[in-house]
């Protein structure tokens, strides 16, 4: 099965353009803070979001132009089409790192209903989280 890209705008205040400004793990947690940038993904407009994962059950991340896979969202689903093009919240359905990690037999099919694969599209990196819950969404003033 192919990839599918649903874009995912899991909080209002949320912008189009993110700057990753510190990658935590510490054991059954992940954080993910980024800067959120002004429309020309230039200038910040003073804040900042972090995503908390409470139990993850993997992480993984690439550069961004290596993974022309969800890059190039040609999988993208018709109701998640962006007018901007730019989607740097994302969920991915029949997902290549929830295939992976059952090709490790790290998964049994159970787990796999279960797991949902959450996307971060940054600068540079281009993150992904396997996750059995929706991550909790902080913004604060900087």
């Amino acid at each position: 099965m192919k990839q599918i890209i649903h874009t995912w705008k899991p909080h209002e205040e949320l912008t189009n353009f993110i700057s990753l400004d510190e990658f935590k793990q510490i054991p059954y947690r992940l954080e993910l803070k980024f800067t959120l940038l002004d429309e020309n993904g230039v200038n910040s407009v003073g804040r900042q979001v972090t995503f908390i994962f409470e139990y993850p059950f993997g992480v993984r991340y690439s550069e961004e132009a290596d993974r022309v896979d969800i890059i190039k969202a040609e999988l993208i689903d018709e109701q998640s089409v962006v007018e901007s093009g730019v989607w740097p919240y994302f969920k991915v359905e029949n997902s290549s790192f929830i295939k992976w990690q059952r090709d490790l037999e790290a998964i049994v099919d159970e787990d796999e209903k279960k797991l949902m694969c959450f996307g971060f599209s940054e600068e540079r990196y281009l993150f992904e989280v396997l996750s059995y819950s929706e991550p909790k969404v902080e913004i604060k003033k900087m």
